[in-house]
C-alpha cells in the first residue's frame, strides 16, 4: 500500500482528497463528487465495498483500519500531498445515558471524536503546504440534544468542539475548516423514521456531497464554516 501511495501522490497533477467513510452512505457521495477533478483516497474496511471502487477514475480505494495506531500513523505518513480532508467516518449507535456503559462511550468517542482528531493531527503539515480544508461531517444531533441518543449526540457535540477551535487555530496557516450537518438521510438511521411518511423527509447522500462542493469551490478569500442540509419535511413536521 506504500508504494501506491508515494506513486500517486508524488505525481498527482490534480489537487487530492481524502475521505474516511469514504466507501459507503454520504462518505461514498463524496468520494464520487470530488472525484470529477481531485484524486480520492476512499477510506473503508468492507472488502466487497473496497473493490466496487477499484479501477474507477481518479478513486484509490484503501482498506484501513484507523482505530489501529500503526496502520493510521502508517498510512498518512506515506501520503505526501492532502488539499481536502473529509472526516465521514462515524460510529451512529443511538444509546441512552441509562443504557451505556463506559466501554460504549469509548466506543463511539474512539471513531467519532478521537480519530479525526487524530488524523488531523497527523494531516497538519501537508494541509499547511497545500492551504488545504477539512470538512468534517457531523450530524443534527451536533445541533441539539436528542432523547435516546445521548452518546452519539454528545460525541458530535465534542466534534463540533474540534472543527470550530481548529478553525482558530490554523487560520494564519492558511487551513479553511468547514462542518456539515447532515439531517435525515436516504438509507441512513431508517428505524428513526419508520412510523412516518417518508417523502421529502430524507435527504439524498448526494446532496451533502454537493454541500463538501461547495466549500471546496469557494473562493480564496472566503470560507463556509458551517452548512446545515436538511430535508424538505423535516421531522418535527408532522
Amino acid at each position: 500500500m506504500n508504494s501506491l501511495i508515494v506513486n500517486y501522490t508524488q505525481h498527482a497533477e490534480l489537487p487530492v482528497a481524502v475521505v474516511t467513510g469514504g466507501t459507503s452512505g454520504i462518505g461514498l457521495a463524496i468520494v464520487h463528487e470530488l472525484a470529477a477533478d481531485h484524486l480520492v483516497y476512499a477510506i473503508g474496511r468492507d472488502d466487497k465495498k473496497i473493490k466496487d471502487l477499484e479501477n474507477k477514475t481518479n478513486i484509490i480505494p484503501i482498506k484501513l483500519d484507523l482505530i489501529d495506531k500503526k496502520e493510521r500513523e502508517k498510512f498518512f505518513k506515506n501520503i505526501n500531498k492532502i488539499n481536502v480532508l473529509v472526516h465521514s467516518a462515524a460510529n451512529l449507535e443511538q444509546i441512552s445515558i441509562e443504557n451505556s456503559d463506559y466501554d460504549l462511550w469509548q466506543k463511539v468517542f474512539n471513531i467519532n471524536v478521537f480519530v479525526p482528531a487524530e488524523v488531523t493531527r497527523l494531516s497538519l503539515h501537508k494541509l499547511r503546504e497545500h492551504l488545504g480544508r477539512v470538512i468534517f461531517i457531523n450530524s443534527g444531533a451536533g445541533q441539539r440534544g436528542i432523547a435516546g441518543h445521548t452518546v452519539y449526540v454528545a460525541s458530535k457535540f465534542a466534534l463540533r468542539g474540534i472543527a470550530d477551535s481548529l478553525r482558530l487555530e490554523e487560520a494564519a496557516a492558511g487551513i479553511r475548516v468547514a462542518t456539515i450537518y447532515p439531517g435525515p438521510t436516504k438509507n441512513i438511521n431508517k428505524k428513526e423514521y419508520k412510523d412516518k411518511k417518508l417523502k421529502w423527509r430524507e435527504s439524498e447522500a448526494r446532496d451533502h456531497a454537493k454541500a463538501v462542493r461547495i466549500i471546496v469551490d469557494i473562493g480564496d478569500n472566503t470560507q463556509i464554516s458551517e452548512i446545515s442540509v436538511r430535508p424538505r419535511i423535516d421531522y418535527d413536521v408532522e
